[in-house]
């Protein structure tokens, strides 16, 4: 065995504390583009899904687009009661039991 590979063993020992911490350095270098496809897809849910389907709020319709040309395949009339605005209470009818009880029993 010759004594310069023990002593390149031994020295690379030595630096075990500093070879993590490039180790752990090259490993995040690797990470941050896995995170960025990661964060860029999420936000292109939100503009995909815009574009896709529309809502009309005078006419209460959805239009569903063509992600080719974005025409108009089909549009969906909808009969729905949309969201009050302000606070909504209970001041004029009954509380409901998880009111009166706030221990919710399952």
């Amino acid at each position: 065995m010759n004594p310069f590979n023990l002593s390149g063993i031994f020295a690379i020992w030595s630096f075990r504390r500093e070879l993590q911490f490039v180790l752990l350095a090259f490993l995040i270098t690797l990470l941050i583009p896995i995170f960025a496809v990661i964060l860029l897809t999420n936000a292109g849910i939100d503009i995909v899904s815009d574009r896709l389907a529309t809502i009309n709020l005078q006419t209460h319709t959805i239009d569903i687009h063509d992600p080719a040309t974005g025409k108009v395949i089909k549009q969906l009339h909808i009969t729905a009661v949309w969201p009050v605005l302000g606070v909504v209470t209970l001041e004029f009818g009954e509380s409901p039991d998880f009111r009166i009880n706030p221990v919710l029993h399952y």
